[in-house]
């Protein structure tokens, strides 16, 4: 595909991964990317551009007390970053841990009041602090920075894939994302606007899969905060392949999908997360079981293969 550039191919016949992977910004140009390895274990690499560090595991965290069907969530910044999914003792438990570099807290139950499907996710909101969502057997359940219950008046046909959400705030305003797959097949996006007058969710944003395709797995969505006319950034997987759009400002609608790199064969639902310079990074695993990392802006991706650890 015009725009799209393939580098750092690695060939993995090495130990890969299982699960959605996740990334999280930490600097203008630097992300850190987190996978569940086979051995269980949790894996951070840190990048910045094309610098690539290495796959180190994270001792403090357990892997094996992780839901074999969930994905991981991570967002953060440059002193700290959340990492969540769900767990198995008991079934349910919304798993979440904080730090950064290589020293992570264990890992410890989050939102005790429920239980969860397997699909964790967390948004950085402001002043540092964290937005954590999850899905219900009927329903989203959803806290803001306050532990204050956010969940959507209007939600609409049930059941749900799993989820991700994504905050961006303005002046004098501020907005929650939710995106999942609904039981029509569509990409439902939920946006709850909170001003001064109060919290009020706006008419759900929803998506067609790209033509001929149907959509797989999870959804992600992105963005930086700071200005309303930051953009919203959507990945999703379909017919096997990661596919990209986006909103021009805060409630704007969707562009049309863009096929990101039409040679990665996605296996996993994809996470993304943007970074100050304006590029979206966007993870999954590939064939091999190993990470592969897309970054840019729509018709200029760069994909790196990061292999397994």
């Amino acid at each position: 595909m015009p725009g799209t550039a393939t580098s750092d191919v690695v060939c993995v016949d090495k130990p890969g991964f299982l699960g959605g992977p996740c990334v999280a910004s930490t600097g203008s140009t630097g992300v850190d990317v987190f996978a569940r390895g086979d051995d269980k274990k949790i894996y951070r690499r840190a990048i910045d551009g094309s610098v690539l560090g290495n796959w180190a595991p994270l001792n403090s965290l357990d892997g094996t007390a992780i839901d074999s069907r969930s994905d991981l969530d991570c967002a953060g910044g440059a002193s700290n970053i959340n990492i969540v999914a769900v767990g198995t003792n008991p079934p349910g438990t919304f798993l979440r841990t904080s730090g950064f570099g290589t020293t992570y807290g264990a890992f410890a139950p989050a939102l005790t009041s429920q239980l969860f499907r397997p699909s964790a996710s967390v948004a950085a909101a402001a002043s540092g602090n964290y937005f954590l969502a999850a899905l219900t057997t009927a329903s989203v359940y959803a806290e803001g920075p306050t532990a204050t219950t956010t969940v959507p008046n209007n939600l609409q046909s049930l059941p749900w894939s799993g989820l991700d959400s994504a905050f961006l705030t303005g002046s004098s305003v501020s907005w929650y994302y939710l995106a999942a797959f609904d039981s029509t097949a569509q990409l439902a996006i939920y946006i709850l606007e909170q001003t001064q007058g109060g919290p009020q969710w706006l008419t759900p944003q929803l998506l067609s899969p790209p033509p001929g395709k149907s959509y797989e797995r999870s959804p992600t969505i992105c963005t930086i905060g700071g200005s309303s006319s930051q953009p919203v950034h959507l990945a999703v997987t379909a017919g096997g392949q990661l596919w990209h759009a986006y909103s021009a400002s805060a409630v704007a609608p969707f562009s049309a999908w863009e096929l990101i790199d039409p040679q990665v064969n996605a296996t996993s639902a994809p996470d993304c997360a943007t970074t100050s310079n304006g590029s979206v990074h966007i993870v999954a695993l590939d064939s091999s079981a190993g990470v592969v990392k897309i970054s840019g802006s729509s018709g200029t991706f760069t994909t790196q293969r990061l292999g397994g650890h």
